[in-house]
């Protein structure tokens, strides 16, 4: 499976988010899905949640545990 980039991580993640809002996504899903490290994930989260919240259109919120993940929430 290929690598892909920063940009086109937090681009996918970014869209995969905002296409379901309030939908609880876990980093396994991600990580799977863009062949990256959950930590690499996390990384990424971490630069939207900041633009996001910057820009004032919505944030990104994390749950802890098994069943956790993040959400974006307008």
């Amino acid at each position: 499976m290929k690598k892909h980039s920063r940009n086109s991580r937090i681009s996918a993640i970014t869209k995969i988010l905002i296409e379901n809002p309030n939908k609880l996504i876990s980093l396994n899903k991600f990580s799977k899905n863009l062949n990256a490290a959950k930590s690499t994930i996390s990384e990424d989260v971490l630069v939207i949640r900041e633009i996001l919240e910057e820009l004032e259109m919505g944030t990104i919120e994390s749950v802890a545990g098994a069943s956790g993940g993040i959400k974006y929430v307008a």
